[in-house]
């Protein structure tokens, strides 16, 4: 028997082959898009995102900018009086809805952001994230769950 040298000595199992061919074609069918339509509709995406958010009594969009600075698909928000973990948890539950809830690996910057806020906030937050399988239904979806939590 011979040991392998330096990192490969501590890999087990095999590699994820399934992984690179799933990275490989995801890469030829970027290589490919139309990029600028993707970021378009990414953008008209957020909009909708961000305005159905901010109609939501209680809810709070977390920003470190202006409205008018250019953004990914990425909304941050905290709501008064609920725990970032129930909102997460009954948007799944409920709704079938995925969120990530926490300070995201960026607790200085969360926790920052959660103190600027207009109103008294839980100590952490919830993000959603928008991607290629995003709908304008989906954004509609999350906000109505939203306001239904809030709601009640």
């Amino acid at each position: 028997m011979r040991w392998h040298s330096g990192p490969a000595r501590h890999e087990a199992g095999t590699p994820n082959l399934l992984g690179a061919v799933a990275l490989a074609a995801v890469c030829e069918a970027l290589d490919t898009a139309d990029r600028d339509a993707i970021a378009a509709r990414e953008n008209a995406l957020l909009t909708r995102l961000r305005r159905g958010v901010a109609a939501v009594p209680r809810v709070h969009e977390l920003s470190l900018f202006g409205p008018d600075h250019p953004r990914v698909g990425i909304v941050s928000f905290a709501v008064e009086g609920l725990e970032s973990a129930t909102v997460a948890a009954r948007l799944s539950s409920g709704y079938g809805i995925g969120v990530r809830d926490g300070l995201f690996c960026a607790h200085p910057l969360t926790r920052h952001l959660l103190r600027r806020a207009p109103a008294t906030l839980p100590a952490t937050a919830v993000r959603a994230s928008l991607g290629l399988g995003t709908t304008a239904g989906d954004v509609d979806r999350l906000v109505a769950a939203l306001a239904e939590i809030v709601g009640s």
